[in-house]
């Protein structure tokens, strides 16, 4: 069954995909596997959570990628920062969808960045502390067994302490046949004391 979605570009130049890489990683984009061989390069960057919008009756009034953030004013300023040699983003715009956009061409690839007004989109309000996750050695366990489900909850997992500041050096992965193997080596892990 649907494991993910992958959306192909081309870069214009090797400039273009110089800074677009730079742009894509600043942004806080896991970074995928590569590749490269005599005819070409490529990059992949991954993000948690997609989706497949169709639009019939009239044709779309976003640009074709879009990329939804939670403090949008942050990810215009580096955006602003790493596409200035290819390209220019927009302003922050109210969009009819209640929600702000801008977008951003550059060499070819046309972006919008989206956060919703709406204060229950994606979140029930809370409380929030400052996260950190530096300097902290983590240990993940994750299950082989439905790996289409797995694999994802890890992903969300490196998501949330790379993006807390936390490095990939500090994680530490043991994949176990199956949930019931889990706790044993959790209990193991934790036992070691190499680990937070």
């Amino acid at each position: 069954m649907i494991k993910g979605i992958t959306l192909v570009h081309g870069a214009s130049s090797d400039p273009v995909f110089e800074q677009l890489s730079a742009l894509f990683t600043a942004l806080g984009f896991e970074p995928g596997k590569g590749w490269q061989d005599a005819t070409g390069r490529g990059a992949a960057f991954l993000a948690p959570i997609g989706n497949i919008e169709l639009v019939a009756g009239r044709p779309p009034v976003v640009p074709p990628i879009l990329v939804e953030v939670t403090a949008l004013e942050d990810v215009h300023a580096i955006v602003i920062k790493h596409a200035a040699k290819h390209g220019k983003p927009s302003a922050i715009e109210t969009t009819h969808w209640n929600s702000r956009l801008f977008t951003l061409e550059m060499g070819g690839l046309k972006l919008g960045f989206w956060q919703s007004e709406n204060p229950l989109h994606g979140k029930v309000p809370a409380v929030e502390g400052d996260l950190s996750a530096e300097g902290v050695k983590f240990a993940i366990v994750v299950a082989r067994w439905n790996a289409v489900i797995t694999d994802r909850l890890l992903q969300g997992a490196f998501d949330a302490i790379l993006r807390s500041g936390g490095s990939k050096e500090s994680i530490t992965v043991v994949r176990v046949p199956g949930a019931w193997e889990i706790p044993g080596a959790a209990r193991t892990l934790a036992e070691s004391k190499k680990h937070d």
